[in-house]
């Protein structure tokens, strides 16, 4: 009968926790699980690790399987446990490494000035470095600058073997998730493709043999790169990709604004051409952890490792554009109307549609730049109760009475809006703004038949039909 392996999955962010419910559900021939798993999080964590430990989850989520398969991790397989004891890294065969990395842009002029935060991750290493045995493999799954597994991870986990007297190497390995809150969160884990690479053979097979375990990789083959640094670079510039996508589109979006033109139209006629089925739609803007700050990553590692005199202009250029995107709702408005003293209600904080999170959100920039304009500022977010990066923003349930509604986040909640529902809500607006194609066309008409005003980001065909302010 095989051993039960023990995992770790070090961080139990939206990252991690996905990662240890899906590694806790895998089962052997036998209907067993098949591993043991630990969840280890900081002492600072204890409500979340507290609520894991009863198999509930910490934040809400649109995968209806998520809550379920915690459950029955916790409380029927019962090998899903949360903890802030580190020495529970003792008794791991694997390590996955989630802990949050991430890198700023304190200057906004010059996104060359960047600054890494990088001691928090160097001190989760040094935890693993102390504590693991000499044969357990680390995987890194944090997003990391290229480089940083060979040159951060390793040295310095070689550095606590030294002190304990092990002189074989530390078995190392990346393998970049694409993890995507919202309905699909588990199924992103075991039924996607997955890059990885190790440090050596032994590491990379390592890495294999597990991974094969988690992942349908029948239907979605593992992708074996030679070193880390390729698994590292493919992540960031994966998404990197993804960035100027979206900030390409932005300047189309302003053109077809002044030509009034419907540019969801014309971008659906692009897409009929086969190269082009990935181009992207207007929007509010880019948010989330990885969109935002990628492209940096990739920069810090050439400025520090690489030194390509080149560099990534393109690449951080997007991310200036992306950042400042949600800007243009604020100066769409103040073409139909004026901001000051105006009750404004923004529906959505989080990023992205369906989910709670609110890391690096376009609506943190809008309601910012909407309190400089003086107007009064509310917000409505059924996945969002507590907004950690704004704590004293005025939540609301009660849609109306506001002179603006500001549709930001594409919550199936907002979609779904019946005409009735619009209309009740709008009684008394000034202007109804439609940040992220929420509103269809049929809503807008019929809207406008009832006198409301409606404008929308990269609806030009809409926007030529409302009177702008004198």
């Amino acid at each position: 009968m095989q051993q039960q392996k023990t995992i770790c999955i070090q961080g139990l962010g939206f990252v991690g926790l996905a990662m240890a419910t899906v590694v806790a559900n895998v089962i052997d021939k036998s209907g067993k699980p098949r591993f043991k798993v630990y969840g280890v999080d900081l002492p600072s964590k204890q409500a979340s690790i507290d609520l894991i430990n009863k198999g509930l989850l910490p934040f809400k989520t649109e995968d209806k399987s998520f809550a379920p398969e915690l459950l029955k991790a916790v409380c029927e397989y019962k090998n899903l446990v949360a903890t802030s004891d580190e020495n529970i890294y003792q008794q791991a065969d694997i390590v996955v490494v989630d802990v949050h990395l991430t890198i700023s842009k304190p200057d906004e002029n010059d996104y060359s000035k960047y600054h890494l935060y990088k001691e928090s991750f160097e001190k989760a290493i040094h935890s693993l470095g102390k504590k693991i045995k000499a044969d357990c493999l680390v995987l890194v799954e944090t997003t990391v600058p290229p480089g940083f597994t060979r040159n951060v991870v390793c040295p310095i986990l070689k550095e606590e073997f030294t002190k304990r007297n092990i002189l074989s190497e530390p078995l190392i390995a990346h393998s970049y998730e694409r993890v995507m809150p919202g309905k699909e969160y588990l199924n992103s884990i075991r039924n996607y493709y997955r890059t990885f690479a190790g440090l050596n053979e032994e590491s990379a097979a390592l890495a294999k043999q597990f991974l094969e375990t988690i992942i349908h990789t029948q239907a979605y083959p593992l992708k074996q790169e030679e070193i880390p640094e390729a698994s590292e670079l493919a992540k960031v510039m994966e998404n990197s990709y993804r960035a100027m996508n979206i900030a390409f589109i932005y300047e189309w979006t302003l053109m077809a604004e002044k030509m009034g033109v419907n540019l969801f139209s014309v971008i659906e006629g692009i897409r009929n051409r086969n190269t082009h089925k990935n181009i992207m739609m207007p929007g509010l803007g880019v948010g989330g952890y990885c969109l935002t700050k990628d492209s940096l990553l990739a920069l810090w590692s050439n400025d520090n490792y690489y030194h390509s005199t080149f560099g990534f202009p393109l690449s951080t250029a997007a991310l200036k554009i992306n950042d400042a995107m949600p800007l243009h709702v604020v100066d769409l408005i103040e073409e139909y109307e004026s901001l000051e003293n105006k009750k404004v209600l923004i529906l959505g904080v989080s990023y992205r549609e369906d989910v709670g999170d609110t890391r690096f959100s376009p609506t943190e920039v809008l309601y910012k730049a909407l309190q400089q304009k003086k107007a009064m500022v509310y917000v409505h977010d059924t996945y969002v109760t507590n907004w950690e990066e704004l704590p004293d923003a005025s939540f609301v349930d009660d849609f109306t009475g506001f002179d603006i509604l500001v549709f930001a986040t594409r919550h199936q909640q907002y979609v779904s809006f019946s005409t009735e529902d619009l209309l009740r809500i709008s009684e008394n607006t000034v202007l109804v703004v439609d940040a992220n194609n929420i509103l269809s066309d049929e809503k807008i008409q019929l809207l406008q038949k009832h006198q409301r005003r409606v404008i929308g980001i990269g609806k030009g065909h809409i926007n030529k039909n409302i009177k702008k302010k004198e």
